[in-house]
């Protein structure tokens, strides 16, 4: 037997086949491990690299494994070492992986900020080789386990024999649950100690609490930060309240707790594909379900009614969820707050499902994207470390290392192609250069040239066009400089114009990638317009090239530069054209600015820097798919034909809503999600639903309710 904790660090099971492994509880597969390390960093920083995971993240490898050995054992018990302990451990352990933000680790190191943060999640190795794997444990579908494996392509099957033979699978006293919730908004910490009136948000729930429960037995769970007298009358329960079994004669109990992640790992895992929905499910209501079911809700025959007070109304419309037939009320607490309009409720089982859909999807995208791009691994393609070529390259027809040629040569590796003006179909040369040295002495060579004005430059394009292909357009036309005209692309061109960040900042946002940041021709010193090349390890495939811009768009995103902010947020302008997204895109080539005075041309290739690794990157990828993927489930009939007992009953339910108050709107919304799955166009849905308005409890806002948000 072992404990959670220690069940990574058993180094092997000798004939693991000839065992079955049993898991009680869902294993914690996350973690975050942050420290304020601006001076010592250097215990750790010094023994480890950050390898090309993806536009915002690297992955950690240890470099020196007997220092950082030495560091997760602490054998002198030196106190500040031991802070650092856990997280040494975790580094060395082969079945965590463990990644850093590229661009904050950076800073780090250079003194810039005092946090070193590592996002860990733990792998399915851990379980290889096992005869069978058995894991008990509640809300399993909404677990890190089953959300971050899934993506891994885990499958979990249901146990029939073990699930028959619980007390119960569902909860049957949900009828006799209220759950009542203190505010619309997600419950923070920041909303738990705003104030008002001098009297703070958590003060006034609790206030509320001791109103509604009155002399009643309850009991409650706060951040472990509140203090025990925080509220009187009540039994505390710990943070972690599982196994505890005592209080099934409780009928009632407050949750105060706000427990979200911190924002960067929030960020992380969403970057590994889950939703914001999923990791709320996964931690904060996961939690507050395992602290009711501490009640008399354990007790199925139990009778009595129960109340359950939440933060927010997410917590309680998982609840709810969870018990059929529970009531919702919001609690009078005299907290104000602006709200805006509240999402749909979550249909899990459908959610699910799509999340899957999507997550096939998407990797079947990406095998497609890396299996034509891998056609291109011929040795005149590739160029490891950065642009020294292999030594079973073939001879080379040209011996010049920067050459422009006329005519498309399938022999040699080129950095681009040369037009003349932006509506050439007919490339005007080709760029040949030996390597991505000879690569940017010669945009070096561009960029030293002045012109009479942006039009009299020629143009370049990553994409090397192949004109002689034959190759349609949709009106029947041949093309030339068309996307099927494409034989590879090589390196990223990006421009920036109008933007808040600057070319030193574009730089800092991507600190391990070699680039050139140059100035476009009507940049000036006031007004930024530049130009960035990422260079790349390889040929990639257009729409390979295509899927880097978007993740490069989303790093931008993450860093708080956007397309275009909306008014009072908190994003600045980016600059970035997206208009140049496709990998057909024409750029001018470098040349001196308008004002002489303002030209730049940077070279970031210092050590530390590499090209990018296009494989690598979209391995790692959060990859657009497309998002009409219908659950089956929601499979439209024909239209206008649906089941009328189907229909009678939908309108029946919706009806007697009417002598429950407060639920008007969540009811409003299931008659229509019903109508939905039913087959029902938009337009007969909003006719529906304008008919049978009136037979609500407030009919006036049920007629105003926005009916388009339930297409």
């Amino acid at each position: 037997m072992a404990t959670h904790q220690a069940l990574p660090y058993i180094p092997y099971f000798p004939t693991a086949d000839n065992w079955h492994l049993m898991i009680d509880e869902c294993l914690q597969v996350d973690r975050c491990q942050d420290h304020d390390v601006r001076k010592t960093h250097n215990f750790i920083t010094e023994h480890i690299r950050i390898d090309q995971f993806n536009s915002i993240y690297g992955r950690v490898k240890v470099t020196n494994l007997e220092e950082m050995e030495k560091l997760a054992r602490n054998p002198d018990g030196d106190e500040l070492l031991d802070k650092l302990r856990e997280t040494a451990g975790i580094l060395i352990n082969p079945h965590w992986r463990s990644y850093v933000n590229i661009e904050q680790y950076n800073k780090l190191i250079h003194g810039k900020v005092n946090k070193l943060t590592f996002h860990s999640l733990l792998q399915s190795t851990i379980i290889n080789g096992f005869a069978s794997v058995f894991m008990a444990g509640a809300n399993l579908e909404d677990s890190g386990v089953y959300n971050l494996w899934g993506q891994e392509g885990i499958r979990f099957k249901e146990d029939r024999e073990f699930t028959e033979g619980l007390r119960f699978e569902t909860h049957p006293n949900g009828h006799l649950l209220t759950i009542y919730y203190a505010v619309e908004k997600d419950w923070s910490r920041d909303i738990r100690t705003a104030t008002i009136d001098g009297v703070p948000n958590q003060d006034r729930m609790r206030d509320a609490v001791k109103c509604l429960f009155g002399s009643s037995p309850f009991l409650w769970q706060a951040n472990k930060r509140v203090s025990d007298s925080f509220i009187d009358g009540g039994t505390r329960l710990p943070h972690n309240s599982l196994g505890l079994n005592g209080f099934s004669d409780v009928h009632d109990i407050a949750f105060f707790s706000s427990l979200n992640p911190s924002s960067p790992h929030i960020r992380f895992l969403k970057d590994r594909g889950l939703t914001s929905e999923q990791i709320s499910r996964m931690g904060y209501c996961s939690t507050v379900y395992q602290a009711v079911m501490r009640t008399s809700l354990r007790d199925r025959d139990n009778q009595a009614p129960k109340r359950i007070v939440v933060p927010d109304l997410r917590a309680a419309q998982f609840l709810r969820e969870k018990f059929p037939g529970a009531s919702l009320r919001k609690l009078k607490t005299g907290i104000v707050e602006t709200v805006g309009t509240i999402g749909r409720p979550r249909t899990h089982a459908n959610n699910a499902e799509k999340s899957r859909r999507r997550r096939e999807l998407e990797k079947e995208q990406r095998r497609k994207m890396l299996s034509d791009m891998m056609a291109f691994q011929k040795p005149q393609d590739y160029y490891p470390n950065g642009g020294c070529q292999p030594k079973d390259r073939p001879k080379q027809r040209t011996e010049s290392p920067i050459e422009l040629i006329t005519h498309f040569d399938t022999q040699l590796a080129y950095f681009g192609t040369i037009y003349s003006h932006k509506k050439s179909s007919e490339p005007e040369s080709f760029l040949y250069c030996a390597d991505q040295a000879s690569f940017i002495h010669c945009m070096e060579i561009f960029h030293q040239q002045s012109r009479d004005s942006k039009e009299a430059n020629s143009l370049i394009s990553p994409a090397i066009f192949d004109p002689d292909r034959i190759v349609y357009g949709k009106n029947g036309k041949r093309t030339r400089r068309a996307k099927d005209n494409i034989v590879y692309v090589q390196n990223i061109m990006l421009d920036f114009e109008e933007g808040d960040l600057t070319p030193e900042g574009i730089a800092g946002l991507f600190p391990d990638l070699q680039m050139i940041v140059t100035n476009s021709y009507r940049h000036t010193n006031d007004k930024p317009r530049f130009r960035v090349i990422i260079l790349t390890t390889r040929h990639m495939t257009a729409d390979v090239s295509e899927a880097l811009f978007d993740a490069i768009a989303q790093k931008l995103q993450d860093a708080g530069y956007v397309k275009a902010p909306r008014a009072g947020s908190n994003y600045a302008r980016s600059g970035l054209d997206f208009k140049k997204r496709t990998a057909t895109s024409l750029f001018y080539l470098p040349c001196q600015a308008k004002v002489a005075s303002d030209s730049f041309f940077n070279v970031y290739a210092e050590p530390g820097r590499k090209p990018l690794a296009p494989d690598i990157w979209i391995k790692n990828a959060r990859l657009s798919v497309q998002d009409d993927v219908e659950d089956a489930t929601l499979q439209p009939a024909a239209q206008g034909e649906y089941d009328q007992a189907r229909l009678d009953a939908a309108v029946a339910k919706w009806r007697l809503s009417a002598s429950h108050p407060g639920e008007g709107n969540h009811q409003f919304f299931l008659f229509a999600v019903e109508l939905k799955k039913m087959g029902m166009s938009t337009i007969e849905i909003t006719a529906k639903l304008k008919a049978e308005a009136q037979f609500g409890r407030s009919p006036l806002k049920r007629i105003q309710s926005d009916t388009r948000n339930y297409d």
